[in-house]
């Protein structure tokens, strides 16, 4: 048979382990969930595929004419000044400001929260990661890819030649009169 004392203390215990919940819960609002809200705008920590949305609208145009450049003149463009006008237009780079992030061949995007977003050509692991000091790792987007050239190339393109051939089946000589 219980005793009032022993309800007591059943009921103190439940009470402490009731307010020790309370501190835990209102500990991890304050130190975890509100900071995060505050800084990014959702109860979790950022990770790299929160950047996805920036890489495809800023990002996405400006590797696809790097690599439009790399196609028509076999290497990367040194500075962003060598895409403009034929492959960027001047005034997109200059609202969004990655013309500077086009240097010796590389891309870099300078991105909310002090994260570096950067494009790797290279063909083994080609795609986007990030750097920064919330995260840092691979963007789950996929790699640019362009199509075959549609613009002329500069090369000279040499003339036919009229050297006599032979036909395979009749034996007449072709092409030469």
């Amino acid at each position: 048979m219980p005793t009032d004392e022993m309800k007591l203390t059943r009921w103190r215990r439940r009470r402490g382990a009731y307010y020790g919940a309370l501190v835990v819960l209102f500990a991890v609002v304050a130190f975890y969930v509100g900071p995060n809200y505050i800084l990014f705008g959702k109860p979790t920590w950022i990770t790299p595929a929160d950047f996805v949305p920036t890489v495809q609208q800023r990002c996405v145009p400006m590797v696809r004419a790097m690599k439009e450049f790399r196609r028509d003149h076999g290497r990367l463009p040194a500075r962003g000044d060598e895409l403009v006008p034929d492959y960027y237009p001047a005034r997109k780079s200059a609202v969004q400001g990655v013309e500077s992030a086009v240097d010796d061949g590389q891309f870099r995007y300078w991105s909310m929260f002090n994260h570096t977003i950067r494009y790797d050509f290279n063909p083994a692991s080609e795609g986007w990661l990030v750097s920064g000091p919330y995260t840092s790792g691979r963007i789950p987007a996929p790699p640019v890819a362009i199509g075959p050239a549609t613009r002329p190339v500069s090369r000279p393109i040499s003339a036919p030649t009229t050297a006599p051939t032979t036909a395979p089946a009749t034996g007449e000589t072709v092409g030469a009169e």
